[in-house]
């Protein structure tokens, strides 16, 4: 098995990625604080309001679930890669990774906004269905997690993509 390369570049990977999950877990937990705060019996608007979110939510959650798939194989491209230094592969790997990151951390913004909106607005804690929209931060932290880089899992990562590492 070949050299991966600096550990700095996995290192900058893992704090890249940690960071971002940290946010929003971080928001997802202040969210479940709000929520069991005593709230005004829910409006009419707002649960019209918190449906609304909560359908886009769920079509942006698709489509970016859909986009991380696919999307990070494009900017990883072997044929795009072919002859250039290592280096460019390890950069074009990295920007994989932040680019799948980013498509489900847009979906997960959009989730957190409407269980904050539903929070506030007295939806969340009488109508418990639009938990749901944290679904979309559970995503991202289980891949996340599942994808925490490791010099193994990169080299491992390569060697499916190119057949070396």
């Amino acid at each position: 098995m070949a050299s991966f390369g600096p550990a700095e570049a996995v290192r900058t990977m893992r704090v890249m990625q940690f960071g971002l999950m940290q946010g929003p877990t971080l928001f997802a937990v202040i969210i479940g604080f709000l929520a069991s705060r005593p709230h005004p019996p829910a409006a009419a608007s707002s649960i019209t309001l918190v449906l609304a979110l909560s359908c886009a939510h769920l079509v942006l959650a698709l489509a970016g679930i859909t986009a991380s798939l696919i999307v990070p194989d494009r900017v990883f491209s072997p044929a795009k890669l072919e002859g250039k230094p290592p280096e460019v592969w390890v950069k074009a790997q990295q920007t994989a990774t932040i680019v799948r990151m980013w498509l489900l951390e847009i979906p997960t913004l959009v989730g957190l906004v409407t269980c904050l909106q539903a929070a506030f607005g007295g939806v969340l804690p009488r109508h418990g269905i639009y938990w749901l929209n944290l679904g979309s931060p559970a995503v991202l932290l289980v891949v996340g997690i599942a994808t925490l880089p490791t010099r193994e899992r990169l080299v491992a990562w390569f060697e499916r993509r190119i057949g070396t590492a």
